[in-house]
């Protein structure tokens, strides 16, 4: 169990030092497997002195960063044998803390360590842990902030900015917000933005099959509006989508209507999609949110969030977090994206947002979509302040 969700947050178990396995072996009993995890089996549990120099080899020959041993402690009054687990605990902790290693105790289920088996465990340096992805997710963060520190021990990251002013905001369209953003260098899909009696004439001139969406400043959200039209393969159903989408939209909101069409080439399917977003936290300041984007963004809650000034490195760390970096690493043998590319086009657009974010108050970018070597923001919303 701790193997399979270790796969999933990053976590992994390093095998044992073959070299060592033969005298890890002569310390267990024979119905026992040397491997890692390490189930030492019961006829030598309980014991300190037997379990003692196997825990001392176990981790003499695996090359970890941290030990665990799961131990579900009985309910107070059921039986007698929470000694015996003391004993293990206790030999476990001194093999650990011999070889200089942070360990930790891990019962599967919270409720099965009480009080006073984690005060036994605190006195004997170990960590009490209450479930096991509390405390693979407690290592896991560990390690993180390990990381994080050794990184700004060794270059001194630059000052965080403080958050900007706020007050009224008014958003763009969105082709007004990808003008923007192609004009700070960042790849925004062919298109051109006309009126409805124009949209077939404009479909031919970019090519099918093509996107057709209602140009508003009140339609934030244009598919639950019914102002998006995808996949349109001629003329005459590019016609068709703008009448039934100015009908859609009056039924939604008659002030959101309008005569101005977005037409767009259809981007290629991506390795990946991201969403991207860059605001001012009114506490943290300039911040950068990076998360699996499209449909995923409420139903995978994947996202990590970056104070600014990031470097293309931490960005590219960000995203190797994230479950769609799977999707980047070329899953199923599909093309892998080169993520320092990737960092990078990121990295631009996050320049671009601190140069002007004393107009820009937010960027959000759902989907960005990912190619091997490049990004291309699909769908863009962007506020600015409103000139007092």
């Amino acid at each position: 169990m701790l193997a399979d969700y270790a796969e999933k947050i990053g976590l992994e178990f390093p095998p044992v030092d073959p070299v060592q396995e033969a005298a890890l072996i002569a310390l267990l009993p024979e119905i026992a497997t040397v491997s890692n995890p390490l189930d030492y089996t019961t006829p030598i549990w309980g014991q300190g002195d037997l379990t003692y120099p196997v825990f001392a080899q176990a981790i003499a020959a695996v090359n970890a960063d941290a030990a665990v041993l799961v131990q579900d402690y009985p309910a107070a009054g059921l039986d007698a044998s929470k000694g015996y687990y003391q004993q293990d605990a206790a030999a476990f902790g001194r093999a650990a803390k011999e070889q200089g290693l942070p360990a930790a105790i891990c019962a599967t289920l919270p409720e099965n360590m009480d009080v006073e088996t984690r005060q036994f465990l605190i006195a004997e340096e170990l960590a009490p842990m209450q479930g096991i992805h509390e405390a693979l997710n407690a290592i896991a963060q560990a390690a993180t902030w390990a990381k994080a520190r050794a990184r700004i021990s060794l270059r001194m990251p630059a000052t965080l900015l403080p958050a900007g002013q706020f007050g009224p905001l008014e958003m763009l369209t969105e082709d007004q917000g990808k003008d923007w953003l192609s004009g700070k260098g960042v790849a925004v899909p062919k298109g051109k933005t006309v009126s409805g009696e124009k949209v077939a004439e404009a479909a031919c001139e970019i090519g099918f099959p093509v996107a057709l969406k209602m140009m508003s400043s009140l339609l934030s959200h244009k598919t639950e509006a019914g102002a998006v039209a995808l996949s349109l393969g001629s003329a005459e159903a590019v016609r068709a989508a703008a009448t039934q989408m100015s009908a859609d939209v009056a039924s939604h909101s008659s002030k959101a209507v309008t005569d101005q069409f977005l037409v767009e080439a259809m981007s290629l399917p991506p390795l990946a999609e991201l969403i991207v977003t860059l605001r001012s936290d009114p506490q943290f300041g300039a911040a950068l949110v990076l998360g699996s984007g499209g449909v995923l963004v409420e139903l995978v809650g994947d996202a990590v969030t970056l104070l600014l000034p990031a470097s293309p490195d931490e960005i590219e760390d960000a995203l190797q977090s994230l479950r769609v970096a799977m999707l980047l690493a070329g899953f199923r043998g599909r093309p892998k994206a080169d993520l320092s590319k990737i960092a990078a086009q990121i990295h631009t657009l996050c320049q671009a947002y601190l140069q002007e974010r004393d107009t820009i108050a937010e960027i959000e970018i759902n989907p960005l979509f990912v190619y091997s070597d490049h990004v291309c923001a699909v769908d863009a919303l962007l506020h600015r302040m409103v000139a007092s």
